[in-house]
């Protein structure tokens, strides 16, 4: 058997071959490297000299300074290579290092260069790498010449001639394809004032490489702000540039670079000229680029715009040059460039006039057609125009397939950009659709390129992402998807953090997004711990007003929402208080940064309400809906399932207000929208008839309940065909269906329907399950209206001994059940037993709910018909005299019965055999259950 081959193998083949190989460094590296610059911060280095460095040096540096790139050269590299003489880079030693070390990822800490980084020596290396990771391209390595270069070249050992200048090293930068200049510090650019600097720049626009422009984060905010607001200062800047105005490291240099542009120029101007155009360019696609961001559209939607670099294709044709296409290319350019949230309108003009031109000149499936096909799509996207969109991304899918095969990285691609569109669809269809698209995606992407290629991670991610979606809708399919999703997102992450680093903005997407996994896997714990995690990093990376900041913010918030709806008192209320903080921060810094009409703005507005809600404050909670409902109508539109969210959210709010007709009405609006956009059949629709019929019920009217019936006997048959007949939601249904059959005097069909529901729930959950609790309480009045006392008796005694031990004795659903078997007992003509429960829950009711509320009225009610119906059995001569003044009395004192642990039971609990232990079926007693 042959032995496994892996890219050590391959490298040290090439060389053995003589294959002239660029070295670059990854991102990781240079972070290594920035980490040992700040180490020797505080202690004494050297200074460079303006002569050999190699040799012996002076001016010792201070501590307490920034090193410099230069600084970094003479106290890490020289010292590296001076012990591997045999040697010529920096990348060599960390090549060699790794070769020797079995451990195969460590060779992805270096490999051939794709980005090459034009810097100075004399800025700090902690700004120059801060400027290199604002270029999110994470899977790139990157040539630095102090680093890359043969060092004897950049100490002056071995001399750079005329010839080397104007052929190696125009060779390097046109085989690494890109170039990234970097503008430190942005408001006076240091490279703008170095020969070298000036010259590479010359020859990546020379040799057709791509020009990538970078600040440090520290400037990120002005040079923004710059690109959006101001850009004529630029267009004024780079038009005075003069190369020879530059300086150089040494004299021979600059001299070597002027009698280059002399003999292949005539000159130095028209170099300056090509500079400036491609630097402008350059800055130009920066800031198209930048304007389709949170923070771009936060600066146009404050009245920023990005200037035209020139006002007429006539004046921009020197610039883009004379071909045929010129012009296309141009409109291929703008389109981009317009594409933000002002001017999405002029952008499709224009991007529908470059397919057009190119499609003439090139032919429809020219690589540059279906580029500018790619743009309009991405415009049409933009305004929603969602179909269109799709469509055109399908045409570029299906010509690459054709004219490069099904399984091209740019195939791929496209099949990636529809799935991106599909994913954000609220049909489970379309999001089908993606998941597939998406696993195309990423198996091609692995084949081709490896596991840990960051396209591989990219496509791994998204794939997760719609894993998390399809989870959503369809809850069968959610264990499964979720399960997956988290077995990807810890694969992405251990990827992104060996390439990446901690620090990285993708690497902390992932783990944001495998928070959110855990939420929906109800694993809390291991939820929060990660939304705290992404949070301080986005807060220390970005900054407390990033978008990406808010979005932690409002994830973290929404979970531990999630975690106290599972808790009781201090416990519960602590966490809301967190929750309600967090979600207001959000909410708050949304609405500055992104606008108040902002998706996700209206998203936390939502939330906000939610914890409202959650805590008892309907007033708040319905004016945060109603706020919310509005903008997301005018926003996203009446029909868009989060404008339908909000609907049923505020109905939920006038449910509670016992403000019905609202209710019903909102109810009405939202089930008609997602029939006609999900389906009658969709978990959605069908979840929110159940609402629509339970507000029908609550209304009460002969029409109402039957409506309410009709609407859960087809919600039944819709979860049934979905989830199956023994599914916890298909449960829920059947006993919501039994509850209108009973207030119908159907009373037969309703306990077979809680029977069902009653042992389905037992099986699945327990005994003590409080949706187990409720079928067992809904069966128990059937019983009782069905004249069975006894049966029906015991049932309530049950549900409320299970209640007392599982929610306390000031639960709402505590104090139904006393109601409850309160009314039993009094039908049963056990007056005094009835009393005491009647008194109990008058006294908590009217704590927990206030004076005029109607229950507190109706338990003030049952207590004097009860009075009532010992005073005519006194008159007719039943009954004890003393006995019936003596319990009289207890109530008027308000003696409250005390239900005691289920270890010290007291009062008409004593020694009864009907008390309810963990893990007794409630159902053992009862009829068989109907089929």
């Amino acid at each position: 058997m042959a032995p496994c081959r892996g890219p050590k193998d391959a490298e040290r083949e090439n060389r053995t071959k003589g294959v002239v190989r660029i070295a670059g460094l990854s991102l990781a590296v240079l972070r290594s490297l920035r980490d040992q610059a700040i180490a020797l911060r505080d202690t004494q280095g050297l200074w460079i000299d303006s002569g050999r460095l190699y040799g012996s040096q002076t001016n010792p540096r201070p501590g307490g300074e920034e090193l410099t790139t230069g600084d970094v050269f003479v106290e890490v590299v020289l010292p590296t290579l001076k012990a591997n003489p045999q040697l010529r880079t920096y990348a060599e030693c960390l090549e060699q290092m790794y070769e020797d070390d079995d451990d195969d990822d460590n060779y992805e800490k270096t490999g051939v260069a794709t980005v090459y980084v034009i810097h100075t020596w004399g800025a700090t290396f902690a700004e120059t790498v801060s400027a290199i990771e604002s270029t999110q391209l994470p899977g790139d390595y990157f040539f630095l010449d102090v680093f890359c270069e043969n060092y004897k070249v950049l100490t002056g050992q071995r001399i750079a001639t005329v010839q080397y200048l104007s052929g190696s090293f125009e060779q390097r930068i046109a085989r690494v394809s890109r170039s990234l200049v970097v503008m430190s510090p942005w408001e006076k650019p240091a490279c703008l004032e170095r020969t070298w600097c000036m010259y590479e720049m010359l020859l990546t626009s020379i040799t057709d490489a791509e020009l990538l422009v970078a600040t440090p984060m520290a400037d990120q905010a002005i040079f923004h702000w710059t690109l959006l607001n101001d850009f004529n200062s630029i267009t004024l800047r780079t038009s005075q540039l003069n190369i020879e105005e530059t300086a150089a490291s040494s004299e021979f240099a600059y001299d070597s670079i002027m009698q280059t542009l002399t003999r292949n120029d005539g000159g130095t101007r028209p170099g300056s000229v090509r500079i400036a155009s491609a630097l402008r360019h350059a800055l130009q696609e920066h800031a198209a680029i930048f304007a389709t961001t949170d923070e771009g559209k936060k600066l146009l939607s404050k009245g920023g715009k990005i200037k035209p670099l020139t006002h007429s294709p006539e004046a921009a044709g020197s610039e883009l040059g004379n071909g045929p296409c010129f012009g296309s290319a141009l409109l291929g350019f703008m389109t981009r460039w317009l594409g933000a949230p002002i001017g999405l309108n002029d952008a499709e003009v224009v991007a529908r006039t470059a397919v057009t031109t190119r499609e003439l000149t090139l032919g429809k499936s020219h690589p540059d057609t279906l580029v500018a096909v790619n743009h309009l799509a991405m415009v049409l996207d933009g305004l929603d125009r969602v179909a269109e969109a799709e469509a055109l991304f399908r045409r570029s899918l299906a010509s690459k397939e054709a004219a490069l095969g099904p399984v091209h990285l740019e195939t791929l691609t496209s099949a990636y950009n529809i799935a991106r569109v599909l994913e954000r669809k609220t049909d489970v269809e379309a999001v089908e659709e993606a998941e597939y698209l998406l696993r195309r995606t990423h198996v091609g992407r692995e084949a081709s390129v490896g596991p840990a290629h960051p396209v591989t991670l990219q496509s791994a991610h998204a794939l997760a992402s719609v894993l998390i979606r399809r989870s959503e809708l369809d809850r069968r399919a959610s264990p499964a998807k979720l399960e997956e999703a988290a077995r990807l997102l810890r694969r992405v992450i251990a990827g992104r953090e060996k390439t990446l680093g901690k620090d990285d903005v993708a690497y902390m997407a992932s783990v944001d997004a495998l928070a959110r996994v855990f939420d929906a896997q109800g694993k809390a714990d291991e939820a929060e711990a990660l939304h705290r995690s992404v949070l301080a990093s986005r807060e220390k990376l970005l900054g407390s007003a990033h978008p990406d900041t808010l979005a932690s913010l409002h994830h973290l918030g929404i979970s531990l929402q999630r975690q106290s709806a599972r808790l009781r008192g201090d416990a519960k209320s602590s966490l809301q208080d967190a929750a309600e903080v967090l979600i207001s921060r959000a909410l708050a810094g949304r609405e500055q940064v992104l606008g108040p009409n902002a998706p996700e703005t209206l998203a936390s507005l939502d939330a906000l309400a939610g914890i409202k809600f959650q805590r008892g404050n309907t007033g708040h909670a319905e004016k945060h809906y109603r706020k919310a409902l509005e903008a997301r109508r005018a926003v996203l539109g009446p029909e868009h399932t989060d404008t339908m969210v909000t609907c049923e959210n505020l109905a939920a709010v006038l449910v509670a207000d016992e403000e019905y007709a609202e209710a019903e009405k909102l109810l009405r609006v939202s089930l008609a929208g997602l029939e006609k956009t999900l389906g009658a059949d969709s978990e959605h629709a069908l979840h929110t008839a159940v609402k629509l019929a339970r507000v029908l019920r609550k209304i009460g009217t002969p029409a109402g309940l039957t409506e309410s019936a009709a609407i859960l006997r087809g919600a039944l048959a819709g979860y049934e065909k979905k989830l199956g007949r023994e599914a916890a939601m298909t449960l829920v249904v059947v006993n919501d269906l039994a509850v209108s059959l009973e207030l119908l005097a159907q009373l037969d069909e309703a306990g077979k329907l809680l029977r069902r529901a009653l042992y389905g729930r037992e099986k699945q959950f327990g005994t003590d399950n409080a949706d187990t609790l409720v079928s067992a309480a809904a069966l128990a009045n059937v019983l009782m209206k069905m004249g069975k006392l006894e049966a029906a008796e015991a049932l309530a005694r049950r549900v409320y001994a299970a209640r007392i031990q599982t929610l306390g004795s000031s639960n709402s659903a505590t104090l139904d059940s006393m109601r409850q078997l309160a009314r039993m007992l009094e039908e049963r003509g056990e007056l005094d037993e009835a009393e005491e429960l009647y008194v109990a829950a008058h006294e908590a009711t009217l704590k927990l709910k206030g004076e005029f509320h109607a229950e507190v009225k109706e338990l003030q009610q049952a207590l004097a018909t009860l009075d009532e119906k010992r005073e005519g059995a006194l008159n007719a001569g039943r009954g004890a005299h003393d006995d019936a003044h003596a319990a009289r009395a207890r109530a008027k004192a308000g003696r409250v019965f005390r239900q005691q642990d289920a270890k010290n039971q007291t009062g008409f609990f004593k020694g009864n055999k009907a008390i309810l232990t963990r893990g007794q079926s409630i159902v053992a007693d009862t009829e068989p259950v109907a089929g």
